[in-house]
């Protein structure tokens, strides 16, 4: 998913007061997947972007920041989330906007399938 003028809540809600877009909002992303060797996480935005997988955090973004960019690689990292092969676990994205120039948000991933929960 990629969308450089990222402001899914225009004129919804609170925080278009005085501005062209809503940019105080927050976005939540929870399923699971089936760790099978190989996998990537990439997630380029501004603001405050937390990946956990496995409970443990893979991805921190935080603080309001132009676009940045950031890669999990799974098999580098498999020791510090305690992953292994063939075995399922959660995967958990929070992002907060809350920079008032711009919203950029991109996820890139290899995994295989997610199980919405």
């Amino acid at each position: 998913f990629e969308d450089a003028d990222f402001f899914p809540l225009d004129n919804l809600g609170f925080g278009n007061e005085g501005n062209a877009h809503n940019f105080h909002f927050t976005t939540e992303i929870h399923g699971t997947f089936t760790y099978r060797g190989g996998e990537i996480f990439q997630f380029i935005g501004d603001d405050d972007v937390w990946v956990f997988v496995n409970k443990k955090l893979g991805i921190d973004l935080g603080g309001v920041h132009g676009a940045e960019n950031k890669t999990l690689d799974f098999d580098a990292q498999a020791g510090a989330l305690g992953i292994t092969v063939g075995s399922t676990y959660q995967l958990d994205v929070f992002h907060a906007e809350r920079h008032t120039v711009e919203s950029n948000f991109k996820m890139v991933t290899t995994i295989e399938c997610f199980i919405i929960q």
